[in-house]
């Protein structure tokens, strides 16, 4: 059975909305949580590893590049997806 991170669960997602609280973004989690679980990494994360969205400067309205902040997802915060191989 091969198993990969389908989308951000409800935990994923209350986890998400407070990273965005505490990095001072006023942005939507739900549309957060759809970029996130649309990315290649997040797609391909192993049940026991993490994903870590990273949300540039210029993204958060900073004028210089590099990295504003970070989301780590952990397992507890996917709903997995199991395909028989």
């Amino acid at each position: 059975m091969i198993k990969f991170a389908g989308h951000l669960n409800a935990a994923g997602e209350a986890h998400v909305a407070k990273c965005l609280t505490e990095l001072g973004l006023d942005w939507d989690a739900s549309a957060t949580c759809t970029v996130i679980s649309e990315k290649p990494g997040f797609m391909e994360m192993a049940e026991d590893g993490s994903y870590e969205h990273e949300i540039s400067n210029i993204q958060a309205g900073k004028t210089s590049y590099g990295a504003y902040g970070f989301i780590e997802i952990l397992p507890e915060h996917v709903h997995w997806v199991e395909l028989d191989d």
